[in-house]
């Protein structure tokens, strides 16, 4: 049997949720530290992500959306800096 293409799953974990939308895993893991989210399913002790519901929520929410997207980080000059 053919492993499912991450794009093709219904349900997701937080890592694969991550992947997917270029999301920030802070601050997914953080918004899923809310109770009651539309999109989350306790599956034992792992939390598991409903796709369609997630993207419902997203959509409902473009600020949210925005806010959870991973953004480069700004270069503090130290990157550049050589060893004399």
């Amino acid at each position: 049997m053919k492993k499912p293409q991450l794009e093709e799953k219904n349900i997701l974990n937080v890592e694969e949720a991550v992947a997917l939308y270029g999301m920030s895993r802070r601050r997914f893991r953080k918004l899923l530290e809310s109770t009651g989210l539309p999109f989350v399913a306790a599956y034992g002790k792992r939390k598991v992500i409903i796709r369609a519901e997630l993207e419902a929520y997203l959509q409902s929410r473009p600020d949210l959306k925005e806010a959870l997207m991973n953004r480069p980080r700004q270069a503090t000059g130290r990157e550049t800096c050589e060893r004399r």
